[in-house]
């Protein structure tokens, strides 16, 4: 099962509400869980703070992102 998740400069509140009370908490498989950023620098701080998610730089903004995203995934 992929996770998907779009997210923008909340690395540590990430960790916080999503990643330590989800993903770890479920034991989902961090190879399937899907981190979708906007900018390089999300790119690089998501990547060495979650190193076996995929962490994936979309296009810029709500509407771009979310169809990225679509778009990315054949189904």
């Amino acid at each position: 099962m992929k996770v998907v998740i779009k997210t923008k400069d909340r690395v540590e509140k990430f960790r916080r509400k999503t990643y330590s009370k989800i993903i770890q908490r479920y034991d989902f498989d961090e190879n399937e869980v899907y981190l979708f950023v906007s900018s390089d620098k999300d790119l690089q701080r998501y990547h060495e703070a979650y190193p076996k998610c995929k962490v994936i730089k979309g296009d810029k903004g709500i509407a771009g992102i979310d169809n990225f995203i679509v778009n990315y995934f054949d189904e």
